[in-house]
């Protein structure tokens, strides 16, 4: 009786380890991106070469009128540079230091990303898929406190 008991304690206790640290951090909780989606996406981000045309740091008042555009509430500073990983080469398209707060609604971007506009190709094929869906999560993260 006491090896049953003994083996059903450790039973539990597997189970229950399994349960905390092989399950829980499978599950998603809403709103909240896990880490290895948003880095899915920052890394599909610069394979699709979204940085040759969007930068994620705004001017200085005195250069453009970012804050103007309503690109972000304020200049990038020396610790953006920090949490930025893709700074940009070019402005082509619109900065996207603050893109997430501008357009907090994922289906404004898988809207935006489907259809080409002048000067960016579409992204159709991504819509609807995982790797899409990693991009946006990506995307909705782009504020600047």
């Amino acid at each position: 009786m006491k090896r049953t008991g003994l083996f059903l304690l450790a039973a539990c206790g597997a189970l229950g380890s399994w349960l905390v640290l092989g399950l829980a951090p499978a599950l998603q909780l809403p709103g909240k991106p896990a880490e290895a989606r948003l880095e899915k996406g920052a890394r599909l981000y610069r394979a699709l070469g979204c940085a040759g045309c969007h930068t994620q740091q705004l001017a200085p008042w005195d250069v453009a009128a970012d804050a103007d555009r309503g690109w972000g509430p304020r200049r990038t500073t020396a610790p953006d540079y920090a949490a930025t990983p893709v700074l940009g080469r070019l402005r082509l398209g619109p900065d996207l230091a603050d893109a997430g707060r501008r357009h907090p609604d994922a289906a404004w971007f898988r809207a935006y990303l489907r259809e080409s506009h002048p000067g960016m190709p579409g992204y159709a094929f991504l819509i609807g898929s995982p790797a899409g869906d990693d991009l946006v999560s990506y995307l909705l993260t782009l504020r600047r406190p």
